[in-house]
């Protein structure tokens, strides 16, 4: 590759672009609300030296004025936005098809956009969504820095649910189920919520303070839009925190031994009040679940493969001159 990069990219979950920046070279964030594009999202904790927040006008210009070498994009808005210049980018899939369905976006929609950008490479956060997405492309799972969260004490019986458009996209969120479950209990909602009274939106310190000190972390949101987690799980996880979740095939949390998992909303209220009764259980499951994500989603890994793309990408560029060629695979 042969010097560091100027990139830019966007932020669509903050804990995966924190490890991003990780690989090292010059990022430019755009860090605009996965809910509402058109505005700002407020960055939880600052950026490492090597990384600043701008406006998307500003990232534009410099686009257009080619001051990058490389875009990584995070939706299919990112990459119809940044196609605006030929730097070659790389197309990031955190969602699966079913939930821009849900959303209002066809799996035709996107592959158009996709098309239309032509990325120089394809990179899934999990198997099952290149699966479901179809286009070839390499896997990199989420990677998590031994230290990045703070320490987790739970000292306060509270609990945290961390999602966005809880009411607007209920079947994706599970919205409905907390009418079973949070019923006369301190439940903290951190996200874009317009229409939930009390929800906390983004802003620097509060989610952080809240994975560290509220006592437990509940997972809502429909498996059937999902993988096998949630990108908010995984976060909980690595900062310590128990989690109580419906249950998702294959997920990293296993009933009772670093996590508590119910198929209905009894289960889960039950073992909500569980978590809020017993600090030391709790604690011993949020370090269990931690010890999940060192052994499942290490940040070695994570770096090793974002650095192999970065290179490759970056190496077929100053040869060809020209993003490479993508195309959608053949329906035949």
């Amino acid at each position: 590759m042969g010097g560091e990069l100027r990139i830019l990219t966007f932020c669509r979950h903050e804990s995966y672009l924190r490890s991003l920046v990780r690989t090292g070279h010059r990022w430019d964030v755009v860090p605009r609300s996965p809910a509402f594009a058109e505005q700002p999202w407020v960055l939880a904790r600052a950026l490492p030296p090597n990384a600043r927040a701008i406006s998307w006008p500003r990232g534009r210009t410099q686009l257009e004025r080619g001051a990058y070498d490389l875009v990584v994009a995070h939706s299919p808005q990112d990459l119809a936005d940044a196609s605006v210049s030929q730097t070659p980018m790389v197309a990031v899939f955190h969602d699966h098809p079913a939930l821009h369905q849900a959303l209002g976006t066809p799996k035709a929609a996107v592959e158009h956009v996709v098309e239309r950008a032509a990325p120089a490479a394809v990179v899934y956060v999990s198997d099952g969504k290149r699966r479901a997405w179809g286009w070839p492309g390499e896997v990199i799972a989420p990677g998590f820095a031994e230290a990045e969260a703070p320490p987790y004490h739970g000292d306060q019986a509270g609990i945290l649910l961390v999602s966005n458009l809880l009411c607007e996209a209920p079947e994706i969120t599970g919205y409905r189920w907390l009418d079973g479950i949070g019923a006369g209990l301190p439940l903290l909602v951190y996200g874009v919520n317009p229409a939930v009274p009390g929800s906390c939106r983004p802003l620097p310190d509060p989610l952080t303070f809240a994975r560290q000190h509220l006592r437990v972390f509940l997972n809502v949101a429909n498996p059937g839009f999902y993988d096998n987690w949630t990108p908010a799980m995984l976060d909980a996880m690595a900062a310590g925190m128990p989690v109580v979740t419906r249950p998702f095939e294959g997920g990293p949390i296993v009933d009772g031994l670093n996590g508590l998992v119910g198929a209905d909303a009894g289960r889960l209220r039950l073992a909500l009040l569980e978590m809020l009764d017993d600090a030391d259980r709790a604690r011993a499951l949020g370090e269990a679940a931690r010890q999940t994500i060192r052994e499942r989603y290490p940040l070695d890994r994570f770096l090793a493969a974002w650095r192999r793309v970065l290179t490759s990408v970056s190496a077929t560029h100053a040869v060809q001159h020209a993003a490479s060629a993508f195309r959608l695979p053949s329906s035949a």
